[in-house]
Parts: C-alpha cells; structure tokens; sequence
C-alpha cells in the first residue's frame, strides 16, 4: 500500500503507513526496506533513499536500479555506473523496461524521469 501511495503522490501518507507496518513487524522481511526506499526516492530523498535500499538484506538487482537512480539524482556518475554494473553482473537480463513496468507513478513525468535516470546510469532501455 505504501508504494501505491508514493506512486499517487500520496507521499506522506506512503511514508507514515511503511514506517508503521515496520513498527508492527519488528522482524520484518528485508523487503520492507525496498519500499521504504521507493517512497523516499518518491519524495526526492535520495540520500535517504539510498540507505533504505542498502538496509535490504535481500538486495537484488531492482534495489541497485533504484539506487543507480539515486545517484544519478545526485550527479554521482560515477557511482551509479558501478552500482549499474553491480546489478547487471546479478541479472545480465536485468532492462529499464523490467524494472519500471510496474512502477508506474500518477504523474507521468515521474515515470519518464525514472527510466532516463536508469539509462543514464547505464542500464539498456
């Protein structure tokens, strides 16, 4: 549900609900951590984001496309090229259309700047 409300610009709301199911679920599967990132990345919160993405014990190749994001948001080129090439030596199949065809934020222009931020980081369209 968090998700669905970063991506409805719902930010405060997504950010209030993770934060309370993590309150509940102290044990929480590391994927929490990946939707708490998601909605700082929503909020322009990109150094944030990144530390709730790193905190995913589960860390897979989606978590480092959204951190190369980040980076990229924060004009460390060469950061996110490495954390590009982290994720695609993961996933050799891993494509922006993969990681954003369910990340389909209300205002379009989010969506678009999302997948310009991965191509530039260096993951194939």
């Amino acid at each position: 549900m968090g998700r669905y409300l970063a991506f409805t610009d719902q930010l405060d709301e997504a950010l209030t609900l993770v934060r309370h199911a993590m309150f509940l679920n102290p044990l929480h599967p590391g994927w929490y951590f990946q939707e708490l990132g998601v909605v700082y990345y929503s909020m322009d919160k990109f150094d944030t984001a990144i530390v709730a993405f790193e905190r995913n014990w589960e860390l897979g190749p989606y978590d480092l496309a959204f951190i190369a994001a980040c980076q990229v948001a924060n004009n460390q080129m060469a950061d996110a090229k490495v954390t590009c090439a982290r994720a695609l030596e993961l996933a050799p199949n891993s494509s922006v259309k993969l990681f954003t065809q369910f990340e389909t934020y209300q205002d379009i222009n989010k969506s678009k700047l999302l997948s310009e931020r991965m191509i530039k980081a260096g993951f194939p369209a």
